[in-house]
C-alpha cells in the first residue's frame, strides 16, 4: 500500500477479533512510532505495550469508551519523558506534539500491515489519570499522551473523504 492510500483509507477500528498481537508485530508498530519527527529531535517518547488480557481488563472500567480493550490484540501507551526538558529547553507542548506524531505513525503502520487501531485519549487532568498510572506503574517523569488499541479488525470501516474546503485558508485567515 502506498503512503497516500494508507493515509486516505485509515480509519479508527473499534471491533477486534481478540487475536493477540505478536512481539514482532508490536516491535514493528513501535519502530514506526520512533520514526516520527520530534521537537528539536529530542525523541521524547517512551512506549508501554500491553498484551496481558488481565491488565487490559483492569483498564476497561476507567472510562465508558474503553470496553473495546476486551477484544483488542494489544495496546500501546505513549508517554513523553519530561526529563528531556532538563536537557534541552523548549516548550512543554513540543513533547506532546512529538508523541502525537509517534502515535499517528503507529496507527498508519497498523493499517498498512492489515491491522486496525484506535487512539484512546488520556490526559493528566482526567479524573481517571491517577488510577491509570497506578495500574500501569507509570513513573512520575512520564506524561501519558495517549494509548492506542490494536488488533485484527472484526469489521473494517469504509474510508471517508474528509476534505472540507471551508477549513482551508490561503495566505491569511480572511
Amino acid at each position: 500500500m502506498d503512503a497516500l492510500t494508507c493515509l486516505m483509507t485509515r480509519r479508527s477500528v473499534r471491533d477486534f477479533t481478540g487475536e493477540p498481537l505478536s512481539h514482532e508485530q508490536l516491535e514493528e508498530l513501535i519502530r514506526a512510532g520512533q520514526q516520527a519527527p520530534s521537537g528539536h529531535n529530542t525523541q521524547p517518547w517512551v512506549f508501554l505495550s500491553i498484551r496481558r488480557r488481565e491488565t487490559l481488563l483492569r483498564l476497561v472500567p476507567l472510562t465508558p469508551w474503553w470496553g473495546l480493550l476486551e477484544n483488542c490484540g494489544a495496546a500501546i501507551v505513549v508517554c513523553a519523558d519530561t526529563r528531556v526538558l532538563g536537557q534541552k529547553p523548549m516548550p512543554r507542548e513540543f513533547l506532546v506534539h512529538s508523541c502525537a506524531a509517534a502515535m499517528e505513525n503507529m496507527l498508519l503502520a497498523a493499517h498498512a500491515a492489515g491491522l486496525g487501531g484506535v487512539w484512546l485519549g488520556m490526559c493528566p487532568d482526567a479524573e481517571n489519570y491517577g488510577e491509570f498510572c497506578r495500574i500501569l506503574s507509570v513513573p512520575t517523569w512520564a506524561r501519558v499522551v495517549g494509548m492506542a488499541a490494536f488488533g485484527r479488525p472484526s469489521t473494517t470501516p469504509a474510508p471517508i473523504a474528509r476534505m472540507d474546503p471551508g477549513k482551508w485558508f490561503e495566505e491569511r485567515f480572511e
